[in-house]
Parts: structure tokens; C-alpha cells; sequence
């Protein structure tokens, strides 16, 4: 094993079971204690650990205790939403603080990278951290990316094709900027902060505006030949069906994101069918949000639900053959959609096992993210602070090497 990747794994031990001793960290690594003392000593050195007290003697001396200091580094968190920008400053364990604002993506790319800028700004003026600790920017973007060169190559979700925002940020910031999909980002926070956190295999699924997946292996985020794996939206589910943004017919995202629930269910008000949405919306059909026809559906509202059941059956569907190809251990629920409590939840169950072949998937379990709206800007912040684990605590050896495979 590299000496790096012994960093990591140190690094991750004390970060998870603080507080804890050099001899517990030998034990659980199957290294040397000159060997943990070593890296430890380098951390140290790198103002990353700290020794907190002694611990109970189990027969020699007491053990030191360890622990990550927390505000050692700091990390930027970009969700580049459809809807809205969400911005985060954490620390490598919670956040510090965070805004969020509109996106306005039609009014082109110059103008959502200065409103970037702006939350930027803004949330490292709440924060008051000293910028000296800034290490990186971590932006996620939903759609497929060129890592190499850090570029968006084709996100449907707001319409950009061959984008660099990367390249003007980082000249503004002065400071590393990396990118990453959006679902890909959540799954570095669920393995940093969230379900994941001792898991191995595990996918990651976003409800949202639309609809995306990241799938991780042998605890790695796999992102395919080319970079595009984890396309879950983009499965054909209904062929010839409806139009996607992305340009083919019949998406996953098509059918069951919450753009495709709006979709429908506004045409079929518009068309005149009767809904308790007129009470709350009247003929405002901007007004019309996933979250309000869920709250229909819960209700027993007659439309609402026979748009709603069908999209949940569609994605039950769709998870249940991921799990027979793949028999992850879990699958984690994220997005606005995965907020709608045991209405989705037990309806959705009901539908993997439908689809489910016998046996298959017997143990994996499906979730909801306990991060919450948060979860994708966590993610995207993530993405620096696993550089920084990666690197063993080595910022400069992080920027270095994220800026060689985009982060």
C-alpha cells in the first residue's frame, strides 16, 4: 500500500472516531506504531491533528488521544441548481454557513458565473474564515462533464453545451476550483458525512428537477470510460415516450422528475380537469411546484395522485433493475422529491419489490439522505476535502493532483 493512501485511511480513522490513539490507530490499520507516529507527527506539522488528553489505561501508560482539528481547512460548496444557486462554507466536518439565491440561467452563462461570484462572496462573508484556509472550490453541476478539462460538455437540466465556469472563478477566487456532477458530489458527502459512511457499494439517486445517479464501488465514485456513468435519469423507460430535455424520448427523468410532474399535471388543468391545485395556485401555472402536487396527492387529490402514483412506479421500476444488475448494498434517496416522508417512501418500496426478481437486492437498503437540502452543496465541497484526504493532508500535493483529473 502507498504511504498515501496510509495517510488517507489515518486521516479518515481519526476524523470518524475522535478521540483516538496512535496504538488503536496501528491496530485498526495493521501499521506499525513507528509508522502511525510518523504521519501523525506530519499532520501534526500540518496543523490537521491535535493531541487532546490521555485516555484509560488498559495495564502501560494511558494513550494519547487524537482528534481532527476542525477548522483547520476550509472548503467551498457550489449546488448549481436549475432553480437556484446553493452556496456552503464548511470546515471539514460541518457546515460554517450558506446562502442560496436564484439561478436565472436564461439570462446566459456571463451573468449565472457573476451570480456564482456573488453567493461565493457572500457566504465567505458570513463565515469570517480566514481565506489563508481556504483550500479549493467545489462546484457541482448537473449533466456530463469533461474532467479533464473541467468543462460542462451537455447539461439539459439548464441548457449549457461546452461551458467553462471554472477558468473565471478561479481567476476571481485566486484559489483552486474543480468541478463535478451533482449526483457524483452527493455521494462523496454521504461517504464523508452522510449514510455511506462505512458502506462500500452504494448508489446514489437525485430527485430533483431532474433526475441523476452516482454509483460508488469498492468505496470509489465510478465515473465510467468517459466520465458519463451514472446517468440514471436518462434510461429509457417508456420507448417513444416523452420529450426529454436532453433530446430523446421516453427518460426516466421524462417521466418521473419533478419537471415531468409539473408538466403534466398543468396540461391536464389547463385542459379543464378538476384538482384542489386551483384553490392553491388559481390559474397561476408558474406557481405549479412537484412539492405542491405531492401535498395534493397525500391529500387524495384524484389528478394529483394519478400522476404521482405512476411516476413512483416508473422509478420503483427503475431502481429494481439497478438493483438486480448491480445488488448494491444501499440506495440513497436525495432531491426535493425524496422529501415526501412515508407517501413516496412506502410507495416506491411496494414498487422495487414488484420489480424486483426473487431474492435478488435481499439486503440492500433504500434511504433517504439524512443530509437533506443540503446534501449536493455538501457534496460539491466534498470534493475538495476528499482531495485533501486523498493527499494525506498535503494541500499543495491536493491541488496539484485534482487539478490534473478535474477533482
Amino acid at each position: 500500500m502507498r504511504k498515501r493512501d496510509n495517510k488517507q485511511i489515518i486521516l479518515n480513522l481519526i476524523r470518524n472516531n475522535s478521540p483516538i490513539g496512535r496504538a488503536q490507530i496501528a491496530k485498526s490499520t495493521n501499521l506499525t506504531i513507528p509508522s502511525v507516529m510518523k504521519i501523525i507527527d506530519g499532520f501534526m506539522e500540518m496543523g490537521l491533528v491535535r493531541e487532546v488528553g490521555k485516555g484509560e489505561s488498559t495495564g502501560g501508560k494511558p494513550p494519547v488521544l487524537l482528534e481532527l482539528i476542525q477548522d483547520s481547512y476550509f472548503s467551498i460548496g457550489v449546488d448549481l441548481g436549475a432553480t437556484n444557486i446553493h452556496c456552503v462554507v464548511m470546515d471539514v466536518n460541518r457546515i460554517v454557513s450558506k446562502v442560496s439565491m436564484p439561478t436565472n440561467f436564461e439570462q446566459g452563462v456571463d451573468m449565472v458565473v457573476g451570480r456564482i461570484a456573488q453567493a461565493i462572496t457572500q457566504v465567505l462573508q458570513i463565515s469570517g474564515i480566514n481565506r489563508e484556509r481556504l483550500i479549493g472550490i467545489g462546484i457541482a453541476v448537473p449533466g456530463l462533464l469533461d474532467l479533464q478539462k473541467r468543462n460542462i460538455l451537455f447539461s439539459p437540466d439548464i441548457g449549457w453545451q461546452d461551458v467553462d465556469i471554472v477558468t473565471p472563478l478561479a481567476g476571481r477566487f485566486h484559489t483552486y476550483v474543480c468541478i463535478d456532477n451533482a449526483t457524483r458530489a452527493t455521494a462523496f458527502a454521504e461517504k464523508l458525512y452522510g449514510a455511506a459512511k462505512e458502506a462500500c457499494d452504494y448508489m446514489c439517486v437525485n430527485l430533483g428537477y431532474g433526475i441523476g445517479g452516482a454509483m460508488v464501488f469498492d468505496h470509489e465514485v465510478y465515473s465510467g470510460f468517459s466520465g458519463s456513468a451514472g446517468e440514471f435519469g436518462h434510461i429509457t423507460v417508456i420507448p417513444n415516450g416523452p420529450l426529454c430535455d436532453c433530446g430523446n424520448r421516453g427518460c426516466l427523468e421524462a417521466v418521473s422528475s419533478a419537471r415531468a410532474l409539473v408538466r403534466d399535471v398543468k396540461k391536464r388543468m389547463i385542459a379543464g380537469e378538476p384538482t384542489a391545485l386551483n384553490s392553491v395556485i388559481g390559474t397561476d401555472y408558474n406557481k405549479l411546484e412537484a412539492k405542491l402536487i405531492y401535498d395534493a396527492a397525500k391529500r387524495g387529490d384524484e389528478l394529483a395522485c394519478s400522476v404521482v402514483i405512476p411516476s413512483i412506479q416508473t422509478l420503483g421500476a427503475a431502481i429494481a433493475g439497478i438493483i438486480n444488475l448491480l445488488d448494491f448494498e444501499m440506495i440513497i434517496l436525495m432531491g426535493g422529491i425524496s422529501r415526501n416522508g412515508t407517501f413516496l417512501t412506502d410507495n416506491l418500496n411496494k414498487a422495487i419489490a414488484e420489480h424486483k426478481i426473487r431474492y435478488a437486492g435481499r439486503h440492500t437498503k433504500v434511504i433517504v439522505s439524512p443530509l437533506g437540502a443540503d446534501v449536493t452543496a455538501i457534496g460539491a465541497a466534498s470534493i475538495v476535502i476528499n482531495q485533501l484526504l486523498e493527499s494525506g493532508g498535503n494541500v499543495r500535493l491536493m491541488q496539484s493532483g485534482a487539478g490534473e483529473n478535474g477533482g
